[in-house]
């Protein structure tokens, strides 16, 4: 029988050095563990047996006492004799190893659930694995029939926490800056749970580093665990290290990247006191430029003798050229296929450009309803400071939906200055040249428009996020220059929220909510492709690409002054790749400038995820609750790249 030996030994494993109590001895401190009960000694066998390599086959109970179901579970979950029963070892000698593996493991699972005074033992034929006449037992009863295992435990009471403390690392007092947060997981008379031990461990660390003492660490840590009172006594030995200020940063890994800019874009100031975020802020915007593969910052090993701490980041460039392609499908929108090359790096400050095309609509009408468009995209980022990026747009486009017929080239450019890790606003100058059919005849349009935006975005990830608030404003005043004259001002605000259910995330609620509004004219004088228009795969799922929009008598889409669309889903991980999402979407534009909430369309649905390493693939089947001339089809389906929101 392995009594509290190896309950020790397993909590060593779990969470370092352990003394121990037992009920008629003094403490005893272990760094070489005297082991109670049957001494461990390995199986012999005599110098000329060969150990059978045939399977030798056996069966296994496994009987607990004073355990509750749970550990129950555990035990038999943790078992490789009971997971493996159907695959024998061979011969006497895999049983045995097979057996005293379950020993540690088993004893591990009793530590981990705070009963460091219970008993474990596993016999095979009546004998102990650990006995040293094992083999010839085991052997002795090989036969017709399989070899009995039996797993006998008793729980033992779960143990408590006695008391807790922080001492220096040489063992002095402690006399260190306050961090009892980082201990309030181990409230005294709460179970002695390894895992909390190793989790205040962490936190005093995080606590400490917070605080400046960037180098902080716990070298060692003692549990005491005591039989008479069934109480664990736990002592951290914690170095601080000095407390510190940013110094100077070192950038390792350039090739084609100007060091320099990498050190402006990380935005370290030089004198401030350490805190983990100012590394992880420095870390999100080295890495939003785009160029890297893998960006790592890290404290140097000592302090300098200024009492400041150098910085070093660590990159690894990506290649500088990329090309790429991308498809959707759904059977209300059509088919696009688009493809795009770019270049990561042209001058050393990760500036890059961006050649893309794409076709869409296919397979809707005809040739002469298929959309296409052209980009060229400039971006450079730390254009005036290390806070401002420049873009420069230019595109083409032909576009056919149902409300209008219009081919046009644009230009943008926009500045834009990170206020905020999360806080973005931009301001900029547009130009469009377009020529538009629509209800109202074929008009020619001029135009002059200084975009102004505000981004707010602290979701986690940008692919599929599960916390986090996204919100986006945009304001652009617009004004004709040539063809048809016209002047209005466009609003477009937007929301979404993702809030978790539970711990592991696997349950995510996603919430979106869009306003649009149109001042300053009327309706027929804004150009058509300025218009608010609502239905589609990423808009009211259910509807046909723009078909949730205001009409003309005769029937035909004429788009809107404003628009409201509201969106909900739950997305469940059903596994690690797949997921369900149902949602519902409701919607509408309207001709007034502010959104008719009288005529709403509502379209509901469900929705399966496959997570892939760029992001889950996305597959929407969609009802429509309100008839539209364009909804022939009973249901919608789109496929894509990505989450709707």
């Amino acid at each position: 029988m392995i009594v509290a030996g190896r309950l020790v030994k397993a909590a060593l494993l779990s969470i370092g050095l352990i003394a121990l109590v037992p009920t008629q001895a003094p403490a005893l401190e272990l760094f070489g563990i005297t082991l109670f009960g049957e001494d461990k000694k390995k199986p012999t066998e005599d110098a000329n047996t060969i150990p059978a390599a045939d399977p030798l086959p056996y069966t296994v109970d496994l009987n607990v006492a004073g355990g509750d179901e749970a550990l129950t579970t555990s035990l038999s979950e943790s078992s490789n004799l009971i997971a493996l029963e159907d695959n024998p070892p061979d011969g006497v000698a895999g049983l045995i190893r097979r057996g005293q593996s379950d020993l540690d493991r088993l004893v591990a699972v009793l530590a981990a659930k705070a009963r460091y005074g219970g008993e474990l033992s596993i016999t095979a034929a009546g004998v102990s694995v650990n006995s040293s006449n094992a083999y010839s037992r085991i052997q002795a009863a090989r036969g017709g029939s399989p070899i009995p295992m039996q797993i006998s435990v008793t729980a033992g009471p779960v143990f408590t926490f006695g008391s807790v403390q922080l001492m220096r690392a040489d063992g002095s007092p402690w006399d260190g800056p306050p961090i009892s947060d980082a201990l309030s997981g181990l409230k005294i008379g709460n179970p002695a749970y390894p895992s909390l031990v190793l989790a205040a461990e962490k936190s005093i660390i995080i606590e400490l580093r917070n605080l400046g003492y960037a180098l902080a660490a716990v070298p060692r840590r003692k549990a005491v665990v005591n039989h008479q009172t069934r109480a664990m006594k736990v002592t951290f030995f914690v170095d601080t290290g000095r407390q510190v200020v940013f110094g100077p940063v070192q950038v390792n890994g350039t090739k084609d990247m100007d060091a320099d800019f990498i050190r402006e874009r990380a935005d370290i100031k030089p004198g401030k006191l350490y805190h983990p975020s100012e590394v992880r802020k420095a870390r999100k915007r080295v890495s939003d430029l785009g160029a890297f593969s893998s960006v790592r910052i890290r404290p140097a090993d000592k302090p300098n003798p200024d009492g400041s701490l150098s910085t070093i980041i660590d990159v690894q460039e990506r290649k500088r050229r990329l090309i790429g392609f991308r498809a959707g499908i759904s059977n209300t929108d059509g088919a696009s296929l688009g493809a795009y090359w770019g270049h990561r790096n042209l001058f050393g400050h990760a500036d890059t450009l961006r050649v893309e095309a794409e076709v869409s609509r296919l397979g809707q009408k005809g040739l002469k309803d298929i959309e296409a468009s052209a980009a060229i995209t400039y971006r450079r980022p730390g254009a005036i400071t290390a806070k401002d990026d420049l873009t420069v747009d230019l595109r083409a486009a032909r576009e056919r939906p149902d409300a209008y017929d219009r081919n046009a080239v644009a230009g943008l450019i926009t500045l834009e200055r990170r206020l905020s890790e999360n806080l973005l606003v931009s301001a900029g100058v547009s130009s469009e040249y377009a020529r538009i059919r629509d209800v109202t005849g074929v008009n020619k349009f001029g135009l002059l428009g200084l975009p102004v935006m505000a981004r707010y975005d602290s979701s986690d990830d940008n692919f599929n996020p599960t916390e986090g608030i996204r919100a986006l404003i945009l304001m652009e005043p617009v004004i004709s220059v040539a063809g048809t004259k016209t002047r209005f001002f466009k609003t477009d605000i937007s929301a979404s929220t993702y809030v978790a259910l539970d711990n592991a995330r696997r349950f995510i609620m996603a919430g979106r909510v869009r306003v649009g509004a149109i001042t300053g004219t009327s309706l027929a004088k804004v150009p058509a492709n300025r218009r608010f228009f609502a239905g589609g795969g990423n808009s009211v799922r259910g509807y046909a690409y723009q078909s949730a929009s205001p009409r003309n008598g005769a029937g035909t889409i004429i788009g809107g002054r404003s628009l409201f669309e509201a969106s909900l889903e739950l997305r469940a991980r059903v596994t690690e790749t797949i997921g369900v999402v149902p949602f519902i979407d409701i919607g509408a534009a309207s001709t007034s400038s502010l959104p008719n909430f009288n005529n709403m369309f509502v379209g509901a649905g469900i929705g399966l995820r496959y997570h892939t390493p760029v992001g889950p693939l996305r597959f929407d089947v969609a009802y429509p609750f309100t008839p539209t001339p364009e909804n022939d089809w009973p249901i919608s389906v789109y496929v894509s790249l990505g989450q709707a929101f």
